[in-house]
């Protein structure tokens, strides 16, 4: 059985995947839509009816970290019997769109931030192209709405009130400072519009899109790791190898994986000498991890992960030794 699995970077801010559409990868020569919901841990179908290349792509999307096989590649990916011809094309196609919904923790966030019932969709759409381009679909947001609110930060005189009733949109705002550049309250607005907004925005025509999908939603995306065996974590980690592991050794890949979801920087555990809250953020993970697990596993929900690190100061490394315990019995294995 093949499986993939996914993490959130950020904590609350949760994307959640809800539907992945896939065309013109490996054996997909048409475009198949599959929905995902909560229900679906298994896919299941019949050999080579596409359940690894489905996985595979999806991966694709965003992958835990920087593997070139887990990026999109024409030679490799794109369906053989139609490869010469999209090669001489010169075209580009999109081999996937996926659909995420955003949580309410994340919609409560950018109200905040950018005003009541700007952002005035809960989903969007995410694409990524064979020559690397991604594509981003059905955010919508209200500027008029942005606009008011944004106003109410500064002290606005009635002339200036009467020309601001015309302007529809950001850009128009920033045509308009950028005309009376000596009137200083619009002045005050470019300069926060830059500071707050475009220099954390992706250069599309309408600049709170932008903002949002740059600053909030691509931060947000999941993580993807596939994976078509099963591999055990060593009891025993060089912390100084998993700094650059190699890509054979899935043993330790898995490892970094494991400190890439606890956010646990290398580097710094390596030169520190109390190792309090990199041992608390490694248990806070596991812990998630396995509460995941017992979702659907419960054969035995007695077992919990215990970490230690040792200091080996002869080699200037550090030595992660991962146990699991069984509470009821009280051994480690």
């Amino acid at each position: 059985m093949t499986m993939a699995t996914g993490s959130i970077k950020t904590g609350i801010m949760k994307l959640k995947l809800t539907k992945v559409r896939i065309n013109k990868y490996k054996s997909f020569n048409k475009e198949q839509e599959i929905n995902i919901d909560d229900r679906v841990t298994v896919l299941v179908g019949k050999n080579e009816s596409g359940k690894t290349a489905f996985l595979e792509a999806v991966a694709k999307i965003n992958y835990f970290e920087n593997n070139p096989f887990f990026k999109l590649n024409v030679i490799g990916d794109y369906p053989r019997n139609e490869l010469i011809r999209f090669k001489n094309s010169g075209e580009d196609t999109e081999a996937l769109r996926c659909d995420f919904e955003l949580s309410k923790e994340m919609l409560q966030v950018i109200e905040y931030d950018l005003g009541k019932d700007v952002l005035q969709s809960k989903s969007f759409t995410y694409g990524i192209s064979f020559m690397g381009k991604t594509h981003w679909f059905g955010l919508k947001v209200n500027e008029r709405k942005f606009l008011d609110q944004f106003y109410q930060r500064f002290s606005i005189s009635e002339d200036l009130q009467s020309q601001l009733r015309n302007i529809r949109n950001v850009t128009e705002l920033m045509q308009l400072c950028d005309v009376k550049r000596n009137d200083e309250v619009l002045s005050q607005m470019a300069e926060d519009l830059k500071i707050r907004i475009y220099s954390k925005a992706y250069s599309w025509s309408n600049p709170i899109k932008g903002y949002i999908a740059k600053h909030y939603l691509k931060p947000a995306l999941p993580y993807f790791w596939y994976f078509d065996e099963y591999y055990l974590l060593p009891t025993r980690i060089s912390i100084r190898d998993l700094k650059n592991p190699p890509k054979d050794d899935e043993m330790l890949r898995i490892s970094k994986a494991f400190f890439d979801l606890a956010k646990i920087d290398i580097d710094k555990l390596l030169e520190a000498d109390d190792f309090e809250s990199y041992l608390a953020d490694l248990e806070a993970t596991a812990n998630d991890v396995t509460n995941y697990i017992f979702k659907y596993w419960t054969t035995e929900k007695d077992l919990e992960i215990k970490f230690e690190i040792e200091n080996v100061k002869e080699t200037k490394d550090k030595i992660l030794h991962i146990r699991i315990r069984n509470t009821t019995r009280r051994i480690t294995l």
